[in-house]
């Protein structure tokens, strides 16, 4: 029988052990030298199949970016709907971009909220608020960011004119780098949150609850696209129609983790669809 080397990984990916399955994870192999990791003395990187902690742009330091976990995975275990690890470090990090300026009177990532009064129609700009999920009011603007964003309502023309600021340390330039942000496609919808403040935008959450409302997160650090999952799951079905071994498969999965950054919930869910698929192909 041949010997399952992957074995010690695929027991990791099955246990109860979060750090353990991370770690493990960040030492399974990959052929992609895309992006070149940081440097460890006496180790030629270029060489090795390895992707190392950190990324290494050209300089003296590493930049170390958490994904920001704008989806609504959290729910699966958290049925308050407060949790904010996935945004919020527990050293106070926001793990998202914040406009040149924010960082310290933003303390969680920028969300919106539209919202359609009588005749009229604006956007709230605030953020997520750390382990209660509140939203905390910064500014408005009249309208919307963009044409056909929320329908046929009117557009934010980029000045002061259309901006009312409710923090005063909240500028025009941070309104604008938001406005960029939806312009340029970097935001991820239907990012939940409470809010306080009378009507607001309702979400797509199936498993929120009732109190719930919600909007666009700004300035993702790194997300997991749905199209990249769509394609996981192209890749794995034609590894398990073409019989490949189970080591071939969690092997896939290592590579994919590293260059999408998986959360331990995501992998967890990949793993059950695999394992369901394995069953029936059986």
């Amino acid at each position: 029988m041949k010997k399952n080397r992957y074995k010690t990984t695929l027991k990791v990916l099955k246990s109860t052990e979060i750090d353990s399955k991370l770690e493990k994870i960040n030492e399974m192999p990959t052929m992609n030298t895309k992006s070149v990791y940081s440097r460890r003395p006496g180790f030629d990187v270029e060489e090795s199949p390895y992707i190392f902690d950190g990324f290494w742009d050209g300089g003296n330091q590493l930049e170390e970016k958490a994904p920001t976990d704008f989806s609504q995975n959290y729910l699966k275990n958290d049925p308050t709907g407060m949790d904010t690890s996935g945004l919020i470090a527990d050293d106070g990090t926001v793990l998202s971009e914040l406009p040149p300026g924010g960082e310290k009177f933003i303390l969680g990532p920028i969300v919106d909220g539209f919202i359609v009064d009588g005749d009229k129609s604006y956007t709230n700009i605030g953020y997520i608020q750390k382990d209660t999920r509140q939203f905390v009011l910064l500014a408005r603007i009249e309208g919307q960011w963009k044409d056909g964003m929320n329908g046929s309502h009117s557009v934010w023309d980029g000045t002061s004119n259309g901006l009312k600021i409710y923090n005063d340390k909240f500028t025009l330039e941070m309104a604008q780098w938001i406005q960029d942000k939806v312009f340029t496609g970097n935001y991820v919808q239907n990012v939940p949150y409470f809010y306080s403040g009378g009507e607001s935008q309702a979400i797509k959450c199936p498993a929120c609850p009732p109190n719930m409302k919600g909007g666009n997160g700004m300035g993702p650090n790194e997300v997991l696209q749905q199209d990249r999952v769509s394609d996981f799951d192209l890749e794995i079905d034609e590894l398990i129609g073409n019989g490949e071994t189970s080591e071939k498969i969690y092997f896939t999965l290592g590579r994919y983790s590293h260059q999408n950054k998986l959360d331990i919930n995501q992998m967890q869910d990949i793993i059950k669809k695999i394992e369901s698929k394995q069953r029936g192909k059986s």
